[in-house]
């Protein structure tokens, strides 16, 4: 059985600093016998921070003219914003949560996006009748946004700031290793919301 509310040993703060870094989660638990929690919520408060090459990542297979027509598409038609999600298991109610999303009347353009890239689809009908039929394409776990973004960035021209504090972004939040339920909005997530939330309007005052 994993300990709960014990003190951490001199020992094992050193240990920690040693093996946190480079270790996976399952030796960790193993070595430690305590939970994901309590290790990743010591690491944090001890300021230790995982290797970002232990970090599960899709593998794309984009070849440079598909990475440079996604970044495009992203240009154009998609969103990269921070949504404030309602959840009874966090902390405060609510956790922030990095979202890349394509809207396009395409219904093609959503298969390439599932095909190559996963993530969620739906469709939906706008309000006016006279609107043709809007496919929905999401993506919002933080290490598919991170490699999505890592692969398009460098031909991103409308979205690239955008993109770049999006992943500075998840690059703390994965070092980290804290979900968003396990702990405190921090002021580095409301800077971040507040950042997205000004570039984006900004384009769209722009395009008025």
């Amino acid at each position: 059985m994993q300990r709960t509310g014990k003190w951490w040993t001199s020992e094992e703060k050193q240990t920690l600093k040693i093996m946190y870094p480079k270790e996976p989660r399952e030796k960790l638990i193993a070595t430690f016998q305590r939970s994901w929690k309590s290790i990743s919520g010591k690491a944090q408060v001890m300021g230790i921070k995982r290797e970002l090459s232990l970090l599960k990542s899709p593998h794309l297979s984009l070849t440079e003219s598909e990475k440079a027509y996604l970044a495009g598409i992203i240009d154009g038609e998609g969103s990269i914003y921070m949504g404030v999600n309602r959840h009874p298991r966090a902390t405060l109610g609510f956790c922030y949560e990095i979202h890349l999303e394509i809207t396009n009347t395409d219904k093609k353009l959503i298969e390439w996006l599932m095909n190559k890239l996963g993530g969620r689809n739906v469709s939906w009908r706008p309000k006016r009748c006279d609107r043709s039929l809007c496919y929905y394409w999401a993506m919002a776990k933080l290490e598919d946004v991170y490699t999505v973004l890592k692969e398009v960035y460098p031909y991103l021209i409308l979205k690239r700031e955008r993109a770049e504090v999006a992943m500075n972004y998840i690059q703390k939040r994965l070092q980290l290793m804290a979900t968003p339920l396990q702990r405190d909005v921090s002021k580095f997530d409301v800077h971040v919301y507040e950042k997205l939330k000004y570039l984006n309007r900004k384009m769209r005052n722009q395009n008025v």
